[in-house]
């Protein structure tokens, strides 16, 4: 469905360099050939970000209304990675009247698209459950409050009690934030501190997968062999580290194209969904234990 007018409509995202902001660009930049809209990113970093010099370009934030845009995709939960969920919320309702889609999280009175974290999780589990017998399946926490975190571990609760097995406390690291450091930290967690027997590790980020076999390689622990890995978050690196990562893919593109046309129907006067969600299906590699040559979806 073209649009009635050429639009402008704004991207509030993170930054290019990372792979995830590249995705999001890209499905929107592609709809924008599309369906003929104008899109404007822009590039104010995270909300308060405490590193560096970071959070001054937050200041771009502020130039943002109807004089420059018709409407604004935000990625909310990338934005406010430091900030508190009702912060979140009230950073895009500040946007308002204009019509806004978030991606990452559900927002009051503001459609979403959402990553269909739960159930990407639950299967990717199950599948070290039923296929490879795994049962002391160990947990890497993300950020506290962070909503995709907050579904991956209820994924990881909720299909341990499927199969019987006991949810284990000693089984769980601490939240850290998005980064390779905090999966070393949990295995020493696991391994140092509290010396508990470990089958597999779930990161609930892919990125705490690659750090915990980092450390486990200096341990001369072996990956899938002896623990298996699986994690969250498809980026090019996991087709090539050593061994090719089992994951589940954030879908990024796939939810910047569908924000586009939820927005173009917002501003032609249509109704739309408060939440819109798009499949995650596991992508099977080595580190779960399967076979090298395959990587087929479950």
């Amino acid at each position: 469905m073209p649009a009635k007018k050429r639009y402008n409509i704004g991207l509030l995202a993170t930054e290019l360099v990372d792979f995830n902001d590249r995705e999001l660009f890209r499905g929107l930049t592609d709809l924008s050939r599309e369906l003929d809209f104008n899109l404007v990113y822009f590039h104010g970093g995270r909300m308060d970000d405490p590193i560096g010099f970071n959070a001054q370009g937050n200041a771009i934030y502020k130039f943002i209304g109807k004089e420059n845009v018709d409407a604004l995709i935000i990625w909310s939960t990338a934005l406010c990675r430091f900030k508190s969920p009702e912060w979140s919320q009230a950073f895009c309702d500040s946007f308002r009247p204009l019509p806004v889609v978030g991606i990452g999280a559900p927002l009051v009175g503001i459609p979403s698209v959402l990553a269909e974290s739960y159930l990407g999780m639950f299967e990717i589990i199950e599948h070290l459950i039923t296929l490879h017998n795994l049962r002391r399946i160990a947990f890497i926490h993300g950020p506290l409050s962070h909503y995709d975190n907050q579904e991956r571990f209820r994924a990881y609760r909720d299909v341990l009690a499927k199969h019987g097995i006991p949810f284990d406390l000693n089984l769980v690291s601490s939240h850290g934030d998005w980064n390779i450091e905090h999966g070393k930290t949990a295995i020493r967690q696991f391994l140092d501190e509290r010396k508990t027997p470990v089958d597999a590790i779930v990161g609930a980020s892919i990125l705490f997968s690659i750090g915990a076999i980092m450390e486990l390689k200096k341990r001369k622990i072996r990956v899938p062999q002896d623990i298996a890995m699986v994690g969250f978050d498809d980026k090019p690196l996991c087709r090539v580290f050593d061994p090719p990562l089992s994951t589940v893919p954030i879908m990024l593109y796939e939810r910047g194209r569908l924000a586009g046309r939820l927005l173009l129907k917002l501003l032609n006067g249509e109704t739309v969904p408060l939440e819109t969600v798009v499949s995650c299906k596991p992508i099977i590699r080595r580190s779960c234990g399967c076979n090298p040559i395959l990587s087929v979806m479950v």
